[in-house]
């Protein structure tokens, strides 16, 4: 999904972002919740390593997609149906976040370090 974006944005598709993800199924109090926790650049790398960095982005596109792929997700799997997913887009609250607000600045390696630790 963060490919998908960062390649539109930019026009290129031979271009990948540096990103290191986890997924976690519990939450604060050890109850269901999984959600996926992830470091990425901001911006990407082309086949040759140079790194083109990206403008300003909005969190809307990454939540719109990161919802759409896990809704298909669900629907293909036979988990939910077409009615619930519908619901569930009503909610004012669906339950789909993204949080961009950490910046590391490219020099900032231990503070790096200790977001990921």
């Amino acid at each position: 999904m963060i490919r998908q974006v960062y390649q539109a944005v930019l026009g290129r598709d031979d271009a990948v972002p540096g990103m290191a993800a986890a997924v976690q199924t519990f939450g604060e109090l050890a109850h269901w919740h999984p959600h996926v926790h992830a470091v990425a650049s901001d911006g990407v790398f082309t086949p040759s390593g140079t790194f083109i960095p990206l403008p300003t982005l909005a969190v809307e596109p990454f939540l719109k997609l990161w919802e759409h792929k896990v809704f298909k997700l669900l629907l293909d799997e036979g988990l939910v149906t077409r009615e619930t997913v519908e619901q569930m887009r009503s909610w004012r609250h669906s339950g789909f976040s993204v949080d961009k607000n950490v910046l590391i600045a490219a020099t900032g390696r231990n503070a790096l370090e200790r977001l990921v630790q």
